[in-house]
């Protein structure tokens, strides 16, 4: 069995690889659903800095409430200082959005309003777009009378929303937003909650915000898992839900009719939706929902299985039986499911993380094979 929770003996500075040079400290915190502080090691090691670059990133799973989640975390400036500048050059290789992340950024936009809209009972009012980047997904809201507005902390991105498609964005992060209590009708936010810092701080700000009754739409990655376990944990991602641990998150903050949407809203499996309505309650505790251990077996699970569809792939590469058909063949056997990030790049994408992952275990030796 290969057990991703072990610790290993990596020597390489995390602040360096994202080009942070100040030295930040590291802090325990508890569980940002439950506030408990019993905690079981989830995973150790996971993506620290570009696609396929891998190295130490605690991963633990609540004993109460089943929450996953990177701990322990640095301080808050840590985060601000990231976002502000440093964090689309790690994630994407680029510090302005590229033209086909715009492209790419207007086509999820259009495919979400037009799966939203037959959902809400709302024709038109004031909506938020909660970590927009460069605001593009708010584009067809605002060609059917919406008032638009967005927030995001990454000063290129809003700069390029704002001067090259007019729209209204503020440079801001959401646990902190310029805008008046219940003022909006419906916030967006399609994957911010999981890179918020503190995400108590966020879901107070966005149940101030949205009116009574308005409506949240959260866009989040799936936790079935479509590739590597060491690209899905990683270092720009500071939580990993279920539709459990949503369900327990959103009510503490006074949300109802929470729908779980299973759609290929975007034509991809890897996000799954939500809509929740603010019922303006006040925060409650929640009682334990305790399944970690089905969650670490299935985890397991998909780890061992993952591994044989690397040896497998690695067969093939060895006896040079690489072709784009037969790439195209192994993806339909396993029924994978790819990123969204474009075709092509997405099926290159998934088996380079193939054979990254085996070079990685190997040399920590999480996997002793004899040859």
């Amino acid at each position: 069995m290969i057990n991703l929770a072990k610790d290993i003996n990596i020597k390489s500075d995390y602040l360096k690889i994202i080009k942070i040079e100040k030295k930040f400290s590291q802090n325990l915190k508890k569980c940002e659903i439950c506030g408990k502080k019993k905690f079981e090691k989830f995973q150790s090691i996971g993506r620290i800095g570009k696609p396929l670059e891998y190295g130490k990133l605690n991963i633990v799973i609540c004993k109460f409430c089943s929450h996953k989640f990177t701990n322990p975390r640095f301080q808050d400036s840590f985060y601000k200082k990231y976002y502000k500048k440093n964090y689309r050059k790690i994630a994407f290789g680029d510090l302005e959005p590229s033209k086909e992340y715009q492209k790419f950024q207007k086509l999820r936009g259009d495919l979400v309003f037009n799966f939203f809209k037959k959902k809400i009972n709302l024709e038109s009012g004031h909506m938020l777009d909660h970590g927009c980047a460069s605001g593009l997904t708010m584009l067809p809201w605002k060609r059917n009378n919406w008032k638009t507005y967005g927030i995001d902390p990454h000063e290129p991105s809003v700069e390029l929303g704002n001067k090259k498609f007019l729209l209204n964005i503020k440079k801001a992060f959401g646990e902190n937003l310029p805008f008046s209590k219940n003022k909006f009708d419906l916030i967006l936010s399609l994957g911010s909650l999981e890179h918020s810092y503190d995400l108590s701080k966020s879901l107070k700000e966005i149940t101030r915000t949205l009116k009574k009754d308005g409506l949240l739409i959260i866009r989040w990655r799936s936790s079935k898992l479509i590739g590597s376990p060491l690209e899905y944990y990683n270092h720009n991602h500071y939580r990993f839900f279920t539709k459990k641990t949503w369900n327990l998150l959103l009510k503490s903050y006074g949300f109802s009719s929470i729908k779980h949407i299973d759609k290929d809203v975007e034509g991809y499996k890897s996000y799954l939706y939500i809509i929740a309505k603010n019922a303006k309650k006040k925060i409650v505790k929640i009682k334990s929902n305790n399944h970690f251990n089905s969650e670490i077996k299935k985890s397991q699970s998909y780890v061992a299985s993952y591994y044989k569809k690397c040896i497998e792939f690695e067969k093939l590469y060895l006896k040079n039986k690489i072709s784009k058909k037969n790439k195209i063949k192994f993806l339909k056997k396993h029924k994978i499911n790819l990123l969204n990030i474009g075709k092509l790049k997405a099926m290159n994408r998934f088996f380079s993380e193939l054979i990254s992952f085996l070079k990685f275990l190997r040399k920590y030796e999480y996997i002793n094979e004899s040859r």
